[in-house]
């Protein structure tokens, strides 16, 4: 399993900046998510999951949300994480060639209204503060300055692979 990001960075005007996409990190979170979700049935499926910027310029596997967020998620005035619900409403699953699953998030686009703290990676999270688990972690292929009514554009696709 996999995880899979696109962004892209406009200006006010709707010109591109920048963009980035490819393979994100999966944290060991991630893991325990599963573990605890899935097969333990310890912690209940959530409702929704959260898109979220971070300042943060490296991330490891052993990173938390807790740590990956504390004094490092983007701010500014009108920055929130972007929720995405769990459900067929904001993730659509398709198949492709052999074997191959792809669940898709709804894009969450994150608007800049003055000036916002560097975001130097996106991430993929179950909470909406710093509790939760992370499961998901990309460079934003460079320092993302925004400045009043820039925006970003933010989908994550995660990949299945049927064993063979």
């Amino acid at each position: 399993m996999k995880g899979y990001v696109r962004l892209v960075h406009f200006a006010a005007d709707g010109t591109e900046i920048g963009r980035t996409e490819g393979w994100n990190k999966i944290p060991t979170e991630h893991g325990e998510f599963l573990k605890d979700c899935v097969f333990l049935q310890s912690t209940a499926r959530p409702a929704k999951f959260y898109i979220g910027l971070s300042k943060k310029n490296t991330q490891v596997s052993a990173d938390t949300l807790s740590n990956t967020t504390a004094s490092y998620e983007t701010t500014g005035s009108n920055y929130a994480r972007q929720e995405i619900s769990a459900g067929g409403t904001d993730f659509t699953a398709s198949t492709q060639g052999s074997g191959w699953w792809f669940i898709k998030t709804a894009t969450a686009t994150f608007s800049a209204k003055g000036n916002w703290t560097s975001a130097n990676t996106v991430f993929l999270a179950t909470g909406s503060a710093a509790t939760g688990y992370l499961l998901g972690v990309k460079s934003t292929g460079g320092q993302r300055e925004l400045t009043n009514g820039d925006y970003i554009k933010v989908d994550y696709t995660v990949v299945f692979k049927e064993a063979t």
